[in-house]
């Protein structure tokens, strides 16, 4: 742990080769494993209508506005729907402060959602609670435990911008106050939700004013421990009025510097993302060495900083290869970093390291090998196994292909997609050789594949692993 004053010094060195290599050193503290995260989800901005008028924002209308908009539910699950389809796992749902949306609107919207889609809602920013708090008459606490109760499932960090009232004064003066801020999701941490903490740095704030901001966020998780993530990201200057006064943006120099310095300093944050969204891919992979261990989401669709001119896009394939290429190894996260699906590598499961029983459709942790254990066993690098019993998961895309033993060595097969953390069935179980196949779209050579009879047992281990799914084919004997 270091002392703000220290903190302050790294901002003030230009030693930035030193200060990142103390970032991956604390990173690799919280994860010794090399793995780097990614997610796959959508932003959806319900509505552009705004009443606070942030200098830093191209994204909002004034209320009234033949620009502005407020999405159908219709369309909203058109966009779930389509999240899904690609292997989604939850949407990330913010919008303007409108002034006539009272907490039944969203309470209708979060539990139509939640009858329909089993998708993870990580919605609404601090100063939206606020809102709707204020809108509907009633405490910050009721407004929280309502949303909670019709779908909310954790509130993510937007609106924090630079925790200082001195700059939230001169760039967003009639949004929420630092701490109507941290209220929130002391909050939300105290009602049993998970949130993060964000930071937009580079729209003229002082050094001393950022310190303030990460020390507040870092008081805070001593002591609610609510925050699964910090993701720092720079002020995008095009297309807002608070760029005309505002000339440079952030460097990449001083990008890395901030998301080092935030690695070293939040020393109780587990994870600290490293941005693609406003650096770009190659940016963003350098601050994998400078103390982030996620990339964040590919980012189906993302409306308010790519009008504040931040065009970069990524598919799940790129960041992929940006984790490997800077010496880690990809694994796809849910939102409350919980998960890691397995992909296009297949790992034998141990049952012994599961804990928890054998509900196909419950998330069991897995304890952290010993050293012993990493001598006699591959590397694990999953946090849960769906499936407490799953022997193999194969696959690519949406496929999954789950082998389980029924206690009698024959091997059960199960042809599964992946839904908010959870292996779904999408066929019959079926003794292993008689494999049931469906179309997927993001899997073309499947749907040539055809059904044939037999009955096949496993290889003992198979060498302990299987490579890709066409060695997985072979093995149980598939034309």
């Amino acid at each position: 742990m270091i002392t703000r004053a220290q903190a302050l010094d790294l901002f003030q060195s230009d030693d930035l080769i030193g200060i990142g290599m103390e970032a991956d050193r604390m990173r690799r503290h919280w994860h010794p494993e090399g793995v780097v995260s990614y997610i796959i989800d959508r932003n959806i901005n319900y509505t552009n209508f705004c009443t606070e008028y942030c200098s830093f924002c191209a994204f909002y209308r004034a209320p009234g506005s033949p620009e502005g908009y407020i999405l159908p539910k219709e369309v909203i699950y058109e966009k779930i729907q389509e999240t899904l389809d690609l292997g989604g796992t939850g949407v990330l749902m913010q919008g303007g402060l409108h002034p006539d949306l009272k907490i039944e609107w969203y309470e209708d919207l979060f539990s139509s959602i939640k009858a329909r889609y089993p998708i993870h809602l990580h919605c609404l920013s601090a100063p939206e609670v606020t809102n709707i708090a204020e809108v509907s008459s009633l405490s910050l606490r009721d407004t929280i435990a309502r949303l909670r109760d019709y779908g909310l499932d954790s509130i993510p960090g937007g609106g924090a911008e630079i925790l200082d009232d001195a700059v939230r004064h001169r760039i967003s003066r009639l949004k929420c106050g630092t701490q109507d801020w941290l209220d929130v999701h002391r909050t939300a941490h105290q009602l049993g939700m998970r949130t993060t903490a964000t930071m937009m740095f580079g729209c003229g704030e002082t050094l001393e004013q950022r310190m303030n901001h990460l020390e507040l966020v870092r008081n805070l998780q001593e002591e609610t421990g609510g925050f699964t993530a910090f993701i720092p990201w720079t002020f995008q200057r095009e297309n807002t009025s608070l760029g005309r006064f505002v000339k440079e943006e952030a460097t990449a120099v001083e990008y890395l510097q901030t998301l080092a310095i935030s690695r070293i300093y939040l020393d109780n944050f587990e994870n600290v993302q490293s941005s693609w969204v406003t650096q770009g891919l190659k940016t963003c992979q350098m601050g994998l060495r400078f103390g982030g261990n996620d990339v964040g989401s590919i980012m189906i669709e993302e409306n308010v900083v790519s009008a504040a001119g931040a065009h970069h896009r990524a598919s799940e394939e790129e960041l992929r290869r940006i984790i490997r290429d800077a010496g880690f190894v990809p694994k796809q996260r849910d939102t409350l970093y919980r998960t890691y699906f397995l992909n296009e590598r297949d790992v034998w499961a141990d049952p012994s390291l599961t804990v928890g029983g054998s509900d196909p459709h419950r998330s069991a942790p897995i304890r952290t090998p010993t050293v012993k254990e990493r001598c006699k066993k591959p590397r694990l690098h999953v946090h849960h196994v769906h499936l407490s019993h799953a022997r193999l998961i194969a696959g690519k895309g949406d496929l999954r292909f789950v082998a389980a033993p029924t206690g009698v060595g024959v091997c059960m097969l199960r042809t599964v997609y992946r839904v908010d953390g959870i292996l779904h069935p999408t066929e019959r179980i079926a003794r292993l050789g008689k494999i049931l196949c469906q179309r997927v779209a993001r899997f073309a050579p499947l749907r040539a594949l055809v059904a044939r009879s037999g009955q096949t047992q496993l290889p003992p281990r198979a060498a302990g692993r299987v490579d890709d799914l066409q060695s997985l084919v072979g093995m149980v004997g598939i034309a």
